[in-house]
């Protein structure tokens, strides 16, 4: 689910991100390359357009709906289009419009130099496009951080085989991955933007709208939590390392004990406030209400343990620590892998290093709970 969750935040909003590019493409090269014509304005008034939003309720929008005719080579053609795109807005934006194009009055269109019939009214730049291109940057940066981050294509929830009879566990994500997922998402984020953005500002003309304003300052400040977020696993990485995580069983069942064994190298001279370990399992469960379905996901069972407590570190060590843990009798074992009935549950030993004034070390480390051989 994890893997389709990051395919569909990635490839469906680069298929958006395409076609706004493609539209503010379309525009440009409209109002680029269109040659002036003379019109007459035969009739000007707004026309009202109900729809639906994606969850069904009712919208509505206007349109500035301009009559006008222009001869080429001898011929007349007459024409409804205002903008290069076709753009419905809000009513002060079309009765603005309107307003500009009275019923009798002589214009300048602009025209497709190999096709007469191609016209437009509005020669001015709709920030609508690049908008649009900019949106789903949000839904792409969650899915390729989500799939870079979590390393979810690599992820393994078994033990495998190390020294001494021990166990490894791998992390869901490690350092150097959420590093580099902020990284990409934050290079990706700005650079499209400057394109978009960017590419707005220079070709259209003063005063521009208050929506691009807007939109480019959410977008811009939405841009620094990556960049945040780059800072702050450099951070991290500067004062420890990745935990290392052993158990002495390869197959763990419930009510089994597992002594858990970690190390973390330290970078700088800390203090450690607490390094918490132990094993939670998450619940998922699927909800009804009428005709509402509700998928939710909380921690049914936790026994985290703070190992070590107020520790001064120099940079060169290693924080270790040992600690038994016993999976209760009554907890439910790891579900199946594929596995898509309700209620699912998911094992992991969560590790937690907390160093004052420094950002908290956070990692979780699968682990398969199989059922009891007695069950």
């Amino acid at each position: 689910m994890l893997k389709l969750f990051v395919a569909l935040f990635t490839l469906v909003p680069m298929i958006f991100m395409g076609v706004g590019g493609w539209m503010a493409w379309s525009q440009h090269e409209k109002i680029t390359t269109f040659e002036p014509v003379s019109a007459t304005i035969l009739s000007s008034s707004v026309k009202v357009v109900h729809g639906t939003d994606s969850k069904g309720r009712s919208t509505t929008s206007y349109v500035p709906a301009v009559r006008y005719e222009y001869r080429v080579d001898g011929r007349t053609y007459t024409s409804e289009e205002v903008t290069p795109l076709g753009q419905s807005s809000t009513r002060g934006w079309a009765n603005s419009v309107v307003d500009r194009f009275p019923s009798g009055v002589q214009t300048q269109a602009y025209r497709n130099p190999s096709d007469p019939s191609d016209v437009f009214l509005l020669k001015e730049y709709s920030f609508f496009p690049y908008a649009f291109t900019l949106f789903p940057v949000v839904f792409m940066s969650v899915g390729v951080g989500v799939g870079i981050g979590t390393a979810v294509w690599r992820r393994k929830a078994e033990p495998m085989p190390a020294s001494g009879g021990w166990f490894e566990l791998l992390p869901t994500t490690r350092l150097a991955d959420r590093r580099k997922a902020a990284l990409i998402v934050g290079t990706v984020w700005h650079v499209w933007g400057v394109i978009a953005w960017g590419h707005y500002f220079r070709v259209a003309e003063s005063p521009y709208g208050l929506a691009a304003w807007i939109c480019t300052i959410v977008y811009v400040a939405m841009g620094l939590v990556p960049v945040g977020m780059v800072l702050y696993y450099l951070r991290l990485g500067r004062i420890l390392r990745d935990a290392y995580v052993l158990i002495d069983a390869q197959r763990i069942a419930v009510g089994d004990e597992i002594t858990v064994h970690v190390e973390q190298d330290i970078y700088d001279t800390v203090q450690i406030d607490a390094l918490e370990v132990g094993p939670v399992c998450e619940e998922t469960v699927r909800t009804r209400t009428g005709r509402k379905t509700t998928v939710t996901s909380n921690v049914c069972y936790e026994d985290r343990v703070p190992l070590l407590q107020d520790q001064p570190m120099r940079g060169g060590e290693t924080a270790t620590v040992e600690h038994t843990y016993r999976v209760p009798d009554e907890a439910a074992p790891s579900s199946p892998l594929g596995y898509r009935g309700y209620p699912r549950y998911k094992w992991w030993i969560a590790v937690t290093t907390k160093i004052p004034g420094q950002p908290d070390y956070r990692a979780k480390f699968p682990l398969t709970i199989h059922p009891s051989a007695n069950a």
